[in-house]
């Protein structure tokens, strides 16, 4: 009996209209060294009937595994997977299509490239009628010129890749499930798994066609507003708890530790720019939250630490919104505060029933108390004061004064007047005043305008590397202002 090298893993699920046609045109590869496992996940239409009529004629190739109530697509994956002999793993959704050859040109692409753990074929995208659609979804074209770190940062941006067009190595998934109750995106999870034990491979000469239609998971374009609103936060959920899961797993930690250390704070930084781009999409939005966690994991893992991390750590602290673990990642510390080299600003409380306010200030890291004995000559100065509103002395506003050294008005903050309202975004509203008097730290005697430009231009270079991302615009705006 002649051995079976590939094992086609066909889910269906009340297919009907399409599954004779996908069938076929698995049979019509010209091997007979593959075997197709279907899966019915409890069809209600007449595809098991299909199905059953293609297994009688042809009962040494396709074996059926039906499911006496339905359990969804990564059940009926994984039991079609159990009894799979083949060691390449093909998968075709019950929709989708095969063209002539497809399946030699995918095994040969496997077996010239030891170090591939999957191959994926072009893709046609082809309407409900078989007509092909002026659309592309997919970029297998792009595997080509990616590195094992660089496919890594471009599946964290999102899923390119079509399970239709792909074979794995089943070798390859021995030591790990993938997809867990996962509908929408259990191929998504596999594709980031394999991506930390090997390359990605692209055979352009195996054609296969993805079929978008309104019955089809990713094809519906007229569902309904309560569909869509389901929809969407099972994305949200799938992909919140597999994201969760494979940037926490041992195999991703173990990626990392085998990245040479003066690469790997650099290329963490790329892979939480594509999660953050990710985060874009409106289902998508919690990944901002997943990025932190898994900072803060590799942090305790000591797969790096914050101080090689750089701005990064930071960045998603912002992106978060928790601007108070930003700021207390400064507090204590003058060489690592976000304005560098020059001391934080003093502040001087001039009203004493705003110790609350003072005290928060303070505790930021924004501000340093004043001091009069260690008071430095051109350090910026505040002061934390009430001001009355007009004629009327008992409509009072806590007011964050700056104190100038020269002859400049004083600039003011507003700022609540219950301290219990001084939130982390008003917080974060006073170091964007303290950011605007940036151009105040240039010397006084700096008064032609070409010397002060000098000035700032090397006051950006020295710091723009420690300094967060909105101050560092600040300062490019301040320094093109007056390059124009």
């Amino acid at each position: 009996m002649q051995e079976i090298r590939a094992s086609v893993i066909l889910p269906v699920y009340n297919g009907e209209k399409f599954v004779g046609e996908t069938i076929e045109s698995a049979l019509a590869q010209a091997r007979t060294d593959f075997e197709i496992i279907i899966c019915d996940d409890a069809s209600t239409d007449g595809s098991y009937d299909i199905i059953k009529s293609f297994c009688d004629r042809y009962p040494d190739v396709i074996r059926i595994v039906r499911h006496e109530k339905n359990k969804g697509v990564w059940n009926s994956i994984q039991d079609a997977l159990q009894f799979c002999a083949g060691e390449y793993i093909f998968q075709l959704g019950h929709d989708d299509v095969w063209r002539p050859g497809y399946m030699s040109h995918m095994i040969e692409a496997l077996d010239k490239s030891e170090h591939a753990v999957a191959v994926f074929g072009s893709v046609d995208v082809i309407e409900a009628s078989g007509h092909t659609a002026d659309r592309n979804l997919f970029r297998h074209s792009h595997l080509a010129s990616l590195s094992k770190n660089d496919l890594l940062c471009e599946l964290l941006r999102g899923n390119f890749l079509c399970a239709s067009a792909s074979a794995f190595r089943k070798s390859a998934t021995r030591t790990f499930d993938f997809g867990v109750n996962n509908e929408l995106l259990q191929d998504y999870e596999l594709w980031l798994k394999l991506s930390l034990r090997g390359t990605f491979g692209f055979a352009p000469q195996a054609l296969a066609a993805y079929r978008r239609h309104d019955a089809n998971l990713s094809g519906r374009q007229s569902e309904n507003l309560s569909f869509s609103m389901r929809r969407r936060r099972q994305v949200s959920h799938e992909v919140n708890a597999l994201m969760t899961r494979f940037l926490l797993s041992p195999e991703m930690d173990a990626f990392l530790s085998a990245i040479d250390g003066a690469r790997r704070p650099g290329f963490i930084k790329e892979c939480v720019d594509s999660i953050l781009f990710s985060s874009r999409r409106p289902s998508h939005q919690a990944l901002q939250h997943v990025a932190l966690v898994w900072l803060e994991h590799l942090i305790a893992e000591e797969i790096t630490t914050q101080d090689d991390l750089g701005t990064t750590l930071p960045d998603v602290y912002l992106c978060n919104e928790l601007y108070r673990k930003y700021f207390t990642m400064f507090a204590g510390d003058e060489g690592s505060y976000p304005w560098g080299d020059m001391r934080r600003p003093t502040l001087r409380l001039k009203t004493s029933t705003l110790n609350e306010h003072f005290n928060r200030l303070v505790e930021s890291s924004l501000f340093r108390p004043h001091d009069e004995a260690n008071d430095r000559p051109g350090s910026r100065k505040f002061s934390l004061e009430s001001k009355v509103q007009g004629s009327d002395r008992y409509t009072q506003t806590v007011v964050l004064r700056e104190i100038r050294t020269d002859h400049g008005p004083a600039r003011e903050l507003e700022l609540p007047e219950e301290p219990h309202s001084l939130t982390e975004q008003e917080l974060f509203k006073v170091s964007g005043f303290i950011e605007d008097t940036v151009e105040h730290l240039l010397p006084t005697y700096l008064d032609h305008e070409k010397e002060r430009t000098i000035a700032l231009r090397f006051i950006w270079k020295k710091v723009k590397k420690i300094l967060p991302p909105y101050a560092q615009r600040a300062i490019a705006n301040t320094v093109n202002r007056r390059k124009n």
